[in-house]
């Protein structure tokens, strides 16, 4: 599929009910390299990205913003065209990847994406010199039994959306003599209507099954192709059970997606663009009890729910090829490191962002945030324990942990207050500082106390206390903070941060504000 931008944001929406960035196992982009033969660029990800394209001015830049994550790549690339001084990569945040092609004059990207034989995505970047076009007009549309195309006489700028089986396609500043009527032989378009507001041409569009589409741009952005993709990946579902462990393992055909949430005594998983028999299954085994598999809301999700005799503590992961999901419950209990004295003090669970095969963000100088974060909480977890705390941590080496069981660490323990802690990165470089967020409103005196002790004691800028729903603070059942101790992307910032008596400086200001917080907080109780 292509897409075209030039001159304004293209939002290519594509995905099922649920918003593809809110869910765990994002693509995740793999490699990067420059084709010298097409003078592309090549993005290799685990699954299929789609692109916001931005164009801007003063100086000549295309940003292309996409749901997914970095790997292990590099994140800067020299140009290869005259007018292209050089690519760069972030993680700009934890659900997003961006990628700014810096120019000496304006000019639009091309997006094309192919799947290999490995089953792996690949995104080809092409730069374009600007078409202006004039007067431009609707010739055709044509219909066939799998696909939909739209024809105009000069280049045009779609944006295309897609919820469910829904999918709305709008063509900007273009001239439609007659309001074509579309009598329907297609095996993929239950209803397909055209309309014009304004200057625009608005084809919607009601699909006989849901599905991920295909989008493409051809013949210099006067074709648009609207396409069936690849049909949903085949469920096949077994338990696996251990000494230590029960695990149950989901396989499919094609690669697929999955959301996760806990429910009571329930972890739910959703998959997207799959299928599944129905079935429900007892389990003997003492850590799973049962398991429920049916079809989701909307078509193309499967719903797995499994039911433990309590909230358990678990861990999920899909494979490198997308392929295999396994979601594994701990039969052990989550570990409390208890100091030896003061027990009747309370218990906090650490969260130290990221890890793993996600580094998080990664500044000029190298410096990835997990390798902070992690160095923070350890030397917090040790503050703690001199006055007397009880501790657990969501994260204890550099290990990949996902979102649900930091937060499992935290309920399963009854923890009294929860901290995650974070870097911050933004491609704006000069930008520095400290940000708490909160979730919950019985949240905000425990982000209050910790973000003045954070500000008060590094004398970095404040950036304020602020609203966000991110998973680790929105599902925690105790007051819950995140704390971004700087940003990692501002050169000075970073220098700070990677260095140990700072993060010491960091620990001491955060187990100075929790103290702060729990001191205030039994006042009266």
């Amino acid at each position: 599929m292509r897409w075209h931008a030039s001159g304004m944001i293209v939002a290519l929406l594509v995905g099922l009910a649920q918003p593809v960035w809110a869910a765990p196992g994002l693509p995740m982009v793999q490699g990067i390299r420059v084709d010298p033969i097409t003078q592309q660029l090549v993005v290799t990800t685990t699954g299929d990205i789609v692109p916001q394209i931005t164009q801007l001015s003063n100086p000549p830049r295309l940003v292309v913003d996409f749901a997914g994550q970095l790997g292990d790549i590099p994140r800067q690339l020299a140009g290869w065209l005259p007018s292209l001084k050089g690519v760069r990569l972030s993680q700009y945040l934890p659900e997003s990847g961006r990628i700014v092609f810096d120019l000496d004059q304006p000019m639009n990207v091309e997006i094309a994406q192919e799947k290999g034989a490995d089953g792996l995505m690949r995104s080809l970047f092409r730069l374009v010199d600007v078409v202006q076009a004039e007067n431009n007009t609707l010739q055709a549309i044509d219909v066939s039994d799998q696909s939909l195309m739209i024809m105009t006489s000069g280049p045009t700028q779609p944006l295309i959306t897609q919820v469910g089986n829904r999918v709305t396609i709008q063509i900007p500043r273009v001239s439609v003599p007659t309001v074509p009527t579309m009598p329907l032989a297609s095996s993929l378009f239950e209803h397909l209507s055209a309309s014009v507001v304004g200057d625009t041409l608005v084809l919607t569009a009601t699909l006989t099954r849901t599905e991920p589409l295909g989008f493409a741009l051809s013949d210099n952005g006067r074709m648009v192709t609207v396409e069936a993709r690849s049909p949903w990946a085949k469920l096949q579902v077994q338990s696996r059970n251990g000494p230590s462990e029960a695990s149950l393992i989901i396989r499919g055909d094609r690669r697929f997606t999955y959301q996760v949430e806990r429910v009571d005594n329930h972890i739910v998983v959703t998959t997207n663009g799959t299928y599944a028999e129905d079935a429900r299954q007892a389990f003997a085994d003492g850590t799973l009890k049962g398991l429920r598999v049916g079809k989701g809301e909307s078509g193309g999700t499967t719903v797995f729910a499994l039911e433990t005799p309590k909230p358990t503590a678990y861990a999920i992961g899909l494979s490198e090829d997308g392929r295999t999901l396994a979601v594994t419950l701990k039969r052990e209990a989550v570990k409390v490191t208890v100091p030896p004295a003061h027990r009747d003090t309370p218990l906090i669970v650490l969260d130290p962002g990221h890890g793993g095969h996600d580094p998080g963000a990664i500044g000029p100088g190298g410096t990835q945030e997990k390798a902070v974060t992690l160095s923070v909480i350890r030397m917090l977890e040790e503050e703690l324990h001199r006055m007397g705390w009880r501790t657990s941590l969501a994260r204890h080496d550099d290990s990949e942990i996902d979102l649900a069981p930091r937060v499992a660490v935290a309920n399963t323990t009854k923890a009294d207050l929860f901290v995650s802690v974070h870097c911050n990165s933004l491609d704006r470089n000069w930008i520095q500082g400290i940000e708490t967020y909160y979730r919950n409103p019985f949240s905000i005196p425990l982000a209050k106390k910790l973000h003045a002790s954070l500000v008060g004691n590094l004398g970095s800028p404040d950036r304020g206390i602020r609203y966000a729903n991110f998973y680790v603070i929105h599902h925690t059942t105790m007051p819950a903070v995140l704390c971004e101790i700087g940003y990692i992307s501002h050169a000075e910032e970073e220098q700070k941060l990677s260095d140990p008596a700072y993060q010491r400086k960091v620990a001491k200001s955060l187990a100075e504000g929790l103290k702060a917080y729990w001191t205030e907080s039994r006042k009266g109780s």
